[in-house]
Protein backbone atom coordinates (compact mmCIF):
# COMPACT_ATOMS: atom_id res chain seq x y z
CA UNK A 1 0.00 0.00 0.00
CA UNK A 2 1.72 3.24 -0.58
CA UNK A 3 1.61 6.23 1.70
CA UNK A 4 -1.04 8.32 0.18
CA UNK A 5 -3.62 5.29 0.81
CA UNK A 6 -2.43 4.83 4.20
CA UNK A 7 -2.50 8.35 4.82
CA UNK A 8 -6.17 8.87 3.77
CA UNK A 9 -7.51 5.67 5.85
CA UNK A 10 -6.13 6.99 8.89
CA UNK A 11 -7.61 10.52 8.09
CA UNK A 12 -11.14 8.94 7.18
CA UNK A 13 -11.15 6.58 10.68
CA UNK A 14 -9.97 9.97 13.12
CA UNK A 15 -13.35 10.59 13.20
CA UNK A 16 -14.82 7.58 14.79
CA UNK A 17 -11.73 7.09 16.14
CA UNK A 18 -12.49 10.00 18.29
CA UNK A 19 -15.86 9.55 19.22
CA UNK A 20 -15.24 6.12 19.96
CA UNK A 21 -12.19 7.12 22.39
CA UNK A 22 -14.25 9.97 23.76
CA UNK A 23 -17.58 8.57 24.35
CA UNK A 24 -16.93 4.64 24.53
CA UNK A 25 -13.72 4.40 26.27
CA UNK A 26 -12.43 2.42 23.48
CA UNK A 27 -8.81 2.93 21.69
CA UNK A 28 -9.13 2.66 17.98
CA UNK A 29 -11.78 3.15 15.53
CA UNK A 30 -14.76 1.58 14.53
CA UNK A 31 -15.12 0.43 11.13
CA UNK A 32 -18.48 0.54 10.17
CA UNK A 33 -17.88 -1.33 6.15
CA UNK A 34 -15.23 -3.08 5.88
CA UNK A 35 -16.00 -4.07 1.97
CA UNK A 36 -15.73 -0.21 1.48
CA UNK A 37 -12.16 -0.27 2.44
CA UNK A 38 -11.23 -3.49 1.03
CA UNK A 39 -12.64 -2.37 -2.41
CA UNK A 40 -10.05 0.48 -1.92
CA UNK A 41 -7.26 -1.82 -1.54
CA UNK A 42 -8.75 -4.44 -3.89
CA UNK A 43 -6.77 -7.45 -5.01
CA UNK A 44 -7.47 -8.37 -8.49
CA UNK A 45 -11.14 -10.51 -8.81
CA UNK A 46 -11.93 -9.91 -5.28
CA UNK A 47 -15.07 -7.87 -6.05
CA UNK A 48 -17.35 -7.93 -9.42
CA UNK A 49 -18.68 -4.44 -10.44
CA UNK A 50 -21.48 -2.76 -12.75
CA UNK A 51 -21.96 0.26 -13.78
CA UNK A 52 -24.84 2.22 -12.31
CA UNK A 53 -25.89 5.43 -11.19
CA UNK A 54 -26.31 6.15 -7.57
CA UNK A 55 -28.22 8.89 -6.16
CA UNK A 56 -28.38 9.97 -1.89
CA UNK A 57 -31.36 12.02 -0.67
CA UNK A 58 -30.13 15.14 0.51
CA UNK A 59 -33.14 16.82 1.22
CA UNK A 60 -35.13 17.64 4.70
CA UNK A 61 -37.08 14.40 4.44
CA UNK A 62 -37.68 11.66 6.66
CA UNK A 63 -36.05 9.47 3.15
CA UNK A 64 -32.75 11.92 3.93
CA UNK A 65 -29.86 9.84 3.43
CA UNK A 66 -31.41 6.79 1.29
CA UNK A 67 -29.46 5.59 -1.52
CA UNK A 68 -30.88 4.80 -4.90
CA UNK A 69 -29.33 2.76 -7.74
CA UNK A 70 -30.47 2.59 -10.91
CA UNK A 71 -29.69 1.97 -14.56
CA UNK A 72 -26.98 3.94 -15.95
CA UNK A 73 -23.21 4.86 -15.73
CA UNK A 74 -21.92 7.48 -13.25
CA UNK A 75 -20.27 5.26 -10.86
CA UNK A 76 -19.00 1.55 -10.17
CA UNK A 77 -21.03 -0.66 -8.09
CA UNK A 78 -19.60 -3.38 -6.37
CA UNK A 79 -22.83 -6.57 -6.76
CA UNK A 80 -21.05 -9.14 -6.22
CA UNK A 81 -17.39 -9.93 -4.06
CA UNK A 82 -15.32 -13.16 -3.09
CA UNK A 83 -15.86 -13.42 0.90
CA UNK A 84 -13.11 -16.43 0.96
CA UNK A 85 -10.60 -13.56 -0.84
CA UNK A 86 -11.55 -10.73 1.77
CA UNK A 87 -11.53 -13.07 4.92
CA UNK A 88 -8.08 -14.23 3.86
CA UNK A 89 -6.51 -10.90 3.20
CA UNK A 90 -8.35 -9.00 6.59
CA UNK A 91 -7.24 -12.05 8.71
CA UNK A 92 -3.92 -12.33 6.98
CA UNK A 93 -3.31 -9.01 7.69
CA UNK A 94 -4.45 -9.04 11.59
CA UNK A 95 -2.78 -12.02 12.34
CA UNK A 96 0.20 -12.63 10.06
CA UNK A 97 1.71 -15.29 12.31
CA UNK A 98 -1.49 -17.55 11.55
CA UNK A 99 -1.49 -17.43 8.06
CA UNK A 100 -1.25 -20.86 7.48
CA UNK A 101 -4.25 -22.05 9.66
CA UNK A 102 -6.13 -18.84 8.28
CA UNK A 103 -5.83 -20.81 4.70
CA UNK A 104 -6.41 -24.20 6.16
CA UNK A 105 -9.67 -23.28 7.58
CA UNK A 106 -11.08 -20.91 4.48
CA UNK A 107 -9.85 -24.03 2.11
CA UNK A 108 -12.32 -25.91 3.85
CA UNK A 109 -14.89 -23.07 3.70
CA UNK A 110 -14.48 -23.41 -0.27
CA UNK A 111 -15.39 -27.29 -0.09
CA UNK A 112 -18.69 -26.62 1.81
CA UNK A 113 -19.14 -23.50 -0.33
CA UNK A 114 -18.79 -25.59 -3.31
CA UNK A 115 -21.38 -28.61 -1.58
CA UNK A 116 -24.12 -25.78 -0.77
CA UNK A 117 -23.87 -24.06 -4.22
CA UNK A 118 -23.82 -27.83 -5.96
CA UNK A 119 -27.19 -28.16 -3.89
CA UNK A 120 -29.23 -25.34 -4.60
CA UNK A 121 -28.69 -25.97 -7.65
CA UNK A 122 -29.76 -29.71 -7.27
CA UNK A 123 -32.63 -29.10 -4.84
CA UNK A 124 -33.88 -26.00 -5.01
CA UNK A 125 -37.07 -26.98 -3.42
CA UNK A 126 -34.90 -28.20 -0.72
CA UNK A 127 -33.19 -24.46 0.04
CA UNK A 128 -34.11 -23.60 3.54
CA UNK A 129 -32.98 -27.08 4.52
CA UNK A 130 -29.58 -26.99 3.09
CA UNK A 131 -28.91 -23.21 4.34
CA UNK A 132 -29.79 -24.77 7.83
CA UNK A 133 -27.00 -27.82 7.77
CA UNK A 134 -24.26 -24.94 5.89
CA UNK A 135 -24.44 -23.18 9.11
CA UNK A 136 -24.17 -26.24 11.52
CA UNK A 137 -21.10 -27.46 12.62
CA UNK A 138 -21.84 -31.06 11.48
CA UNK A 139 -23.84 -29.80 8.82
CA UNK A 140 -20.99 -30.56 5.62
CA UNK A 141 -20.72 -34.31 6.43
CA UNK A 142 -24.73 -34.34 5.81
CA UNK A 143 -23.95 -32.00 3.08
CA UNK A 144 -21.08 -34.17 1.56
CA UNK A 145 -23.26 -37.48 1.42
CA UNK A 146 -26.25 -35.77 -0.25
CA UNK A 147 -23.94 -34.34 -3.04
CA UNK A 148 -23.13 -38.38 -3.31
CA UNK A 149 -26.63 -39.47 -3.19
CA UNK A 150 -27.18 -37.30 -6.26
CA UNK A 151 -24.17 -37.75 -8.19
CA UNK A 152 -24.80 -41.75 -7.61
CA UNK A 153 -28.59 -41.51 -9.25
CA UNK A 154 -27.07 -39.12 -12.12
CA UNK A 155 -24.81 -42.07 -12.91
CA UNK A 156 -27.85 -44.36 -12.12
CA UNK A 157 -25.83 -46.45 -9.85
CA UNK A 158 -28.09 -46.25 -7.31
CA UNK A 159 -32.04 -45.44 -6.33
CA UNK A 160 -32.80 -43.17 -3.65
CA UNK A 161 -35.07 -44.38 -1.00
CA UNK A 162 -36.87 -42.64 1.60
CA UNK A 163 -34.34 -42.68 4.08
CA UNK A 164 -32.00 -40.83 1.92
CA UNK A 165 -34.13 -37.61 1.77
CA UNK A 166 -34.61 -37.28 5.28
Amino acid sequence: MNWQVGQFLYDITRITADLDRNKNKLDGASICDILTLMYLLEEEGMFETKKANVSVDISDSETRGRTEVTEGQNIDVVVNADGTKLLKEMLSKLFPDKIEEIEDVLSKRQERIAIRDYLLEALPQRKNSILKLFNEERGVDAMRRMAEIIEDVKNKRTRVTEEDIR
